[in-house]
């Protein structure tokens, strides 16, 4: 089974980690900064702990994302404010949804001048971490190529599933399609397919559910390029009981 991830904001309120990786998700995506704002509000403490609660979790992956506000025109420091605000993270994610179209009269730039500093952003963090970073936005925002979106890999935001809010179960996500709908890119790495999954953990009324494209949560972490998950203590026991009865070896007290 595809390797399935949850993403937070404030939106949900506080979030109950342990409660989500129980339900078979193999991580989370919290919000971390907006522009050079956050960390995710209110008082600066919603990310910070769930941050704490998936590290604290042996092979949960833990991903941090930036809403882009490219009203401010300077994503570099956007960036920096990022870099300095995430803490310890397995992959950086770009949100990119925001321009003149959607927030009229408010001082952002069009499309193409959001690509523009998407890019620089994209470049900084990538570079200052070394890490897997990617772009999140879809067809609806994305409506032309950038050109460069090739360097980096695409998570899409596509809902083709419509439900009532929170009325989803994970086990029920759809096939996921073989091309992507955002212009610019040939495939996508993650794909956010409903904003209406069953609100396991957290207080607000549904929750965002995605999948990883290309395979389980062993495949996910090779390609962030990590270590394969920690084995747990019952199944280590497990796998010791069993050699020791192929040797004949008697391990009762």
């Amino acid at each position: 089974m595809r390797a399935a991830l949850v993403d937070t904001s404030r939106w949900q309120g506080t979030v109950n980690v342990q409660a989500i990786a129980d339900a078979g998700f193999s991580g989370i995506v919290a919000r971390c900064t907006i522009g050079w704002a956050g960390l995710d509000l209110p008082g600066n403490s919603l990310y910070k702990d769930v941050q704490a609660q998936a590290r604290a979790i042996p092979g949960f992956l833990f991903g941090a994302y930036h809403l882009l506000w490219a009203s401010n025109r300077d994503p570099r420091r956007e960036a920096i404010w990022y870099l300095q605000q995430r803490g310890d993270v397995d992959f950086n994610v770009l949100d990119v949804e925001l321009d003149d179209r959607t927030k009229p009269n408010q001082g952002f730039p069009n499309l193409a001048g959001v690509q523009a500093q998407a890019k620089i952003w994209l470049d900084e963090v990538s570079r200052a971490t070394q890490q897997k970073t990617v772009c999140y936005t879809g067809s609806w925002f994305w409506t032309a190529p950038a050109g460069w979106e090739s360097q980096y890999d695409l998570w899409e935001a596509e809902y083709t599933v419509s439900i009532p809010r929170g009325g989803i179960d994970r086990s029920l996500q759809p096939e996921a399609p073989k091309q992507p709908k955002t212009t610019g890119w040939t495939a996508a790495k993650l794909w956010q397919w409903t904003s209406g999954g069953k609100p396991i953990g957290v207080m607000s009324q549904s929750l965002d559910y995605n999948v990883f494209m290309d395979g389980d949560v062993s495949a996910l972490r090779s390609y962030l390029g990590l270590a394969p998950p920690p084995v747990p203590l019952e199944q280590r026991v497990s796998i010791l009981e069993r050699e020791a009865a192929a040797r004949g070896w008697n391990l009762a007290p």
